[in-house]
């Protein structure tokens, strides 16, 4: 009797594995199959999108050696992005600001928040003066600034000119200021507003 159990068990051993497959009792011993690898999520990062633009504007610089400097238009791509607010003004004689702020209208304005620059063109090259080797040089106070518009005005005192081809408006700094030019003192005035 015992023979024929023994047989009969074997027989049912062998017919569920041939059936199921040897790896349903024995796992390990077998690679899983090979299914499709799960879709990865995109990490690819948008480009940013302007908040608003700014479209049409002016700004006018006061330098204390008697030059009064019109800057007639806004530059392309100016306004707000990801919380900050970019503005360029220039002119066709080589002048130009530029207005970085991460401040609100009407709440004191820090030098860090608000940096602005004066630059220009001068024969082939670049002067600008550096907001980063000394911030509190200019002191920025805005009116507004909104989707609707922008104004402010600022008061910077002892800006010295510097190459600015030099690659140096970074941590550390380490000013390339230009020669014979004296330090001087600024009255800059901004207004810049959207196109709805």
């Amino acid at each position: 009797m015992r023979p024929r159990r023994l047989t009969g068990l074997s027989a049912l051993l062998t017919v569920s594995l041939t059936l199921s497959g040897c790896q349903l009792f024995f796992p390990a011993a077998y690679f899983p199959p090979d299914y499709p690898d799960p879709p990865m999520p995109s990490f690819d990062i948008p480009p940013p999108q302007q908040e608003f633009s700014y479209t049409s504007g002016s700004a006018t610089i006061e330098i204390s050696d008697g030059q009064s400097i019109v800057l007639d238009r806004v530059v392309e791509g100016s306004g707000a992005m990801y919380g900050s607010t970019n503005v360029t003004w220039r002119n066709d004689e080589g002048w130009a600001l530029s207005l970085i702020s991460f401040a609100m209208p009407s709440e004191p304005v820090s030098p860090f928040d608000t940096p602005i620059v004066i630059k220009r063109v001068v024969d082939k090259s670049l002067w600008v003066t550096n907001p980063l080797s000394d911030p509190t040089n200019c002191r920025v106070r805005l009116d507004h600034a909104n989707a609707n518009g922008l104004s402010g005005d600022a008061e910077c005192t002892h800006l010295r000119w510097q190459d600015g081809l030099t690659g140096e408006l970074s941590y550390p700094v380490t000013p390339s200021y230009i020669d014979g030019q004296d330090p001087f003192d600024a009255t800059v005035t901004f207004e810049a507003t959207s196109t709805k």
